[in-house]
């Protein structure tokens, strides 16, 4: 079982049903993650990490930043301007995350923009998932 912490971790939740829909929505299997113990440490490779996410997050290995890393992954690395883009993030954030990692306006900014484009990602699993199961045609 994978561990998960972070924000999710400060939610209070009404019950572990609550836990599992937003898991679920996030396309995360419920059953993969449990609660974090105290003394339990967040595992994850450095030379690959989500700086910002996990910056903004509080884990690497939150559902949040599994969903960016699932796109990174199946998506970004998968063409050349992506690969770019990844590169370019790779030399740009751990200094930016260095330098105003503990602002409060830097984790409320990219806060927002995560959390929207998380949402679209997910929009779009949920569909290509609905198009694959239908047979229809991807657009």
């Amino acid at each position: 079982m994978e561990e998960w912490g972070g924000e999710i971790d400060n939610i209070d939740w009404k019950n572990e049903r609550q836990r599992d829909n937003y898991l679920r929505e996030l396309q995360l299997d419920p059953e993969r993650y449990k609660r974090k113990k105290a003394n339990g440490a967040s595992s994850g490779s450095s030379s690959e990490g989500c700086y910002i996410a996990t910056c903004v997050y509080g884990s690497y290995d939150c559902p949040e930043v599994l969903v960016l890393r699932r796109f990174r992954d199946s998506v970004l690395k998968c063409c050349v301007a992506g690969r770019m883009f990844v590169r370019g993030y790779y030399a740009i954030s751990p200094a930016l995350v260095r330098r105003f990692g503990t602002c409060t306006w830097f984790r409320r900014f990219w806060r927002g923009l995560l959390d929207r484009m998380i949402e679209h990602i997910c929009r779009a699993e949920r569909n290509r998932s609905a198009n694959e199961k239908t047979g229809s045609p991807r657009m």
